[in-house]
């Protein structure tokens, strides 16, 4: 589990690049909407720019740490939005056809292999490899944001899921309870 310091950390990496994580879609690359991480050094930059994230509701406190913290930290600044988890689909399909994305989202995690394959985000495999604390990273949120060899993607807030059963109601049905 990545702890506070090394989240706060790994946004730093993330932010200092000043719009490396942007999603692809944002303007002002000059290639038809396409953003690029060519020219951004793997440490980043902290040069004062503002950096939007969006981010979902359940993780709005967390999130709202995160970006604190950062931003006590740095020149550059984060702009964080917290978009109602039932919407952040919608608010990303609209962004991406309107290049209004953000130059951060925190979406989930199942839903990253769908949108790296569409393009929406830059392939920021150079600025990942350059974090001091990428070993320490969820490499399971890494890989799920890989497509074809290029990372898109780091882990934000990671969380634990548990499945537990009834072991009376496994025998009740016939199957066996120590194999889950």
């Amino acid at each position: 589990m990545v702890s506070f310091n090394k989240l706060t950390r790994t946004l730093a990496g993330i932010a200092a690049a000043a719009l490396i994580v942007p999603l692809a879609a944002c303007g002002g690359s000059g290639n038809g909407g396409t953003a690029t991480a060519e020219g951004i050094p793997a440490k980043g930059t902290d040069d004062g720019t503002e950096i939007t994230l969006w981010t979902r509701s359940p993780l709005e406190r967390q999130a709202k740490n995160v970006v604190e913290a950062y931003n006590k930290s740095h020149k550059n600044q984060v702009k964080l939005e917290i978009i109602p988890n039932d919407d952040m689909e919608g608010k990303v399909g609209g962004a991406s056809q309107t290049d209004s994305l953000p130059d951060i989202l925190a979406g989930d995690v199942v839903r990253i292999p769908y949108w790296a394959s569409e393009g929406i985000f830059t392939d920021i495999t150079k600025q990942i490899d350059g974090l001091d604390n990428k070993a320490d990273l969820q490499q399971g949120h890494i890989e799920a944001g890989t497509v074809d060899g290029a990372e898109y993607t780091l882990p934000f807030i990671t969380d634990v899921s548990v499945m537990v059963w009834n072991k009376n109601l496994y025998k009740e049905a016939g199957l066996d309870p120590e194999q889950g």
